[in-house]
């Protein structure tokens, strides 16, 4: 969290889409719909940070898109970084 304020009710979201895969594991306080994984992470104070394992196994040769997304029920004064897609390939 870069501030100025606590970023209040934190909630996570990590969507993946494309080659065959599976969702081997999600850490604690997440939950699996599909291919779609939440994290409630609760309130983060500024300057914080938390991370959470989200383990993904290819089932097949191709590109896996994952798009993680963070909310707050508090005002981001920074908008437009509240998302970030990475592409893995499956070899």
């Amino acid at each position: 969290n870069k501030g100025p304020n606590t970023a209040e009710v934190t909630r996570t979201t990590l969507s993946c889409a494309g080659a065959p895969f599976h969702i081997l594991g999600v850490a604690a306080g997440c939950s699996t719909v599909g291919s779609t994984v939440n994290c409630d992470i609760g309130n983060i104070t500024k300057g914080k940070s938390v991370e959470r394992e989200i383990r993904i196994v290819g089932d097949g040769l191709g590109i896996i898109a994952c798009t993680g997304a963070v909310s707050s029920a508090t005002q981001d004064p920074k908008v437009g970084d509240e998302q970030k897609t990475i592409n893995v390939k499956i070899k």
